[in-house]
């Protein structure tokens, strides 16, 4: 007998979406079943829900074209929810996905994950952008959302204390967010949401961070587009690292380092989620490329490094602004190469001290020309193989910390030494 090409289609799509079901419980090696899982899902049978995850009229539904019954489809964080609820699985979501199987680099799964981390900004008036939830504390209902400090500025400045309202993916109830820091050199800001009801009952997460990211990894820019709702669309990675300039207006603009991909993203993406096929952040989506359809996200690594600084200087203090290290050590790159780890290219550079001044200066130890190795703040070592490894680990560091600057001096390793002191800080905007 043959089959017609619908209904084979029928077959497989069918077949697709009810294996990974019986996968997850059969793995679990417990008494939970397909039939459980139904009736959790408000079916009366295995064979319902089977009919609702094709929809009611067919594949597409004209009943309900996501789902039974015009209501909404089962989805994989259905399911994850569902086997937590039970017993019957104690890890991440995204545990859960790889564990069992469910979706292979898919791209409903991953926004069922990210999607719970991004949030739609208003300033009273309308949505103005997008922010991305860094931290959260259900209990108490507390929250700190990162996003751009373009988005949440006013005349090119912006105020500790101004507020705004935040609303969580599938939630009409608006939140009260304050600015708790916002740094224009770097384009972030650090938003906070305090005792909130919404914030206890709601299904948000914080974001997970990305380790590493690319060139040609696949990525979705998840925003509130237009001020339309939270939306997602796909891209890859085009490059890692490169400086761009932000104008905020004629006289005030800064060369921010970011990484340029091509999912879509428009008016109200800014402040929002690009994550990978795991879900997990590797960037800050902040604007595009004039006439091209390249866009920018400054990195997770920037991102991380920026925020703790605004948390440290910031949060429960009456400053508005961070403090960088200011040594005096001018670099530039002498030369780069390519190293190839695990099948994955990598740009390392070599950089050296073009001019010293101030305390690096004074200390006598460093000379022009010195190749920059590594530089340890405390315990922590951070090699210098990228045109901002130095200025960005710099952004760590506090008052008190020891630091040390290993360069190569005519061959040989030279160890600067320095505690750092409040004269060796300076503030940026």
């Amino acid at each position: 007998m043959k089959l017609k090409l619908k209904s084979f289609f029928n077959f497989i799509v069918l077949f697709v979406l009810i294996i990974p079901v019986m996968i997850i419980f059969s793995a679990c090696g417990s008494d939970y079943s397909a039939k459980n899982l139904a009736v959790e899902l408000g079916y009366t049978s295995v064979e319902e829900m089977v009919e609702g995850l094709k929809g009611k009229d067919g594949e597409k539904g004209a009943d309900g074209a996501d789902g039974r019954d015009g209501k909404d489809a089962v989805n994989a964080y259905e399911l994850y929810e569902t086997a937590v609820a039970n017993g019957e699985f104690s890890g991440t979501f995204i545990e859960f996905l790889k564990e069992f199987n469910v979706v292979a680099d898919d791209g409903n799964a991953i926004a069922s994950k990210a999607i719970l981390s991004v949030v739609r900004i208003n300033n009273g008036a309308k949505d103005i952008g997008t922010g991305v939830i860094y931290s959260i504390d259900k209990d108490e209902g507390n929250a700190l959302i990162i996003t751009n400090f373009h988005v949440v500025s006013s005349g090119n400045t912006t105020s500790k204390g101004m507020s705004f309202k935040i609303y969580l993916y599938g939630e009409s109830s608006g939140i009260t967010a304050t600015v708790v820091g916002a740094v224009k050199t770097y384009d972030l800001a650090v938003l906070k949401v305090s005792e909130s009801e919404v914030i206890k009952q709601s299904h948000a997460r914080a974001i997970d961070f990305a380790e590493s990211y690319h060139v040609g990894d696949k990525v979705y820019a998840l925003g509130n587009a237009n001020g339309n709702g939270i939306s997602v669309t796909q891209g890859v990675i085009s490059v890692e690292s490169e400086k761009n300039t932000m104008k905020f207006s004629t006289t005030s603009q800064y060369k921010i380092r970011m990484l340029r991909h091509d999912a879509y993203i428009t008016h109200g993406n800014s402040g929002g989620a690009l994550v990978n096929t795991d879900g997990d952040l590797v960037g800050i989506t902040n604007g595009g490329i004039e006439n091209t359809d390249m866009n920018n996200a400054y990195p997770v690594d920037l991102v991380q490094k920026v925020v703790n600084a605004i948390l440290r200087y910031c949060e429960n203090t009456e400053s508005t602004n961070i403090k960088v290290v200011n040594l005096g050590i001018e670099e530039s790159t002498v030369s780069t190469t390519i190293e190839e780890v695990d099948g994955v290219l990598n740009v390392v550079y070599t950089q050296k001290i073009e001019a010293l001044s101030g305390t690096a200066a004074d200390a006598g130890v460093l000379q022009v020309g010195d190749i920059l190795k590594r530089i340890e703040i405390g315990p922590k070592v951070f090699e210098i193989t990228k045109n901002y490894s130095l200025e960005e680990s710099l952004l760590l560091a506090k008052v008190g910390d020891e630091i040390k600057i290993v360069t190569n001096q005519g061959g040989s390793e030279v160890v600067w030494t320095i505690t750092l002191e409040d004269s060796n800080f300076k503030s940026i905007i």
